[in-house]
């Protein structure tokens, strides 16, 4: 089993503090709100949402429906750091995929940095993989950013 790593930073002008609750935090409540077309659910099946809750996210991805699970590993809101990982409905060429998610204050605003873990099955090319994640964290990000520009006071 391979493990390809990706980091993307963005720049935002939204504080740490609300970039980090609609990124990490309540991301399980925003999210399908903001893509309903795309993500029909994304629910709490096990505890509290800290670390070691188990989330179960249905999306649609071309049309056809999928499912994950996604397990809490750190949720550490004083420090703006979480880190989960997709454990079940990864795929046929992934075990799991973990995602770090890091935001830090600077200047007016705050930068958010993403790390992705994509552990590959044996033998498996991930490279489209990794490119449909690449893509998917920046709009994921869009998508969050602009929700808590337009609407300022959402987690104020």
């Amino acid at each position: 089993m391979g493990v390809t790593t990706v980091t993307q930073e963005f720049i935002s002008s939204v504080s740490a503090s609300k970039l980090f609750k609609g990124l990490a935090v309540d991301s399980h409540n925003l999210l399908p709100q903001l893509a309903p077309d795309s993500l029909q659910s994304y629910d709490i099946v096990e505890g509290d949402g800290g670390a070691g809750t188990i989330k179960h996210l249905k999306f649609t991805v071309g049309g056809k429906e999928q499912s994950v699970k996604d397990r809490v590993d750190v949720l550490d809101t004083d420090n703006y750091y979480s880190k989960h990982t997709y454990f079940e409905g990864v795929g046929e060429k992934l075990e799991s995929v973990v995602y770090e998610v890091k935001v830090e204050a600077s200047g007016e605003g705050s930068v958010a940095k993403f790390t992705s873990h994509y552990h590959a099955k044996d033998g498996a090319d991930i490279d489209e993989l990794v490119k449909s994640g690449e893509k998917k964290t920046g709009g994921f990000f869009k998508l969050v950013e602009a929700h808590l520009l337009a609407n300022p006071s959402v987690y104020a």
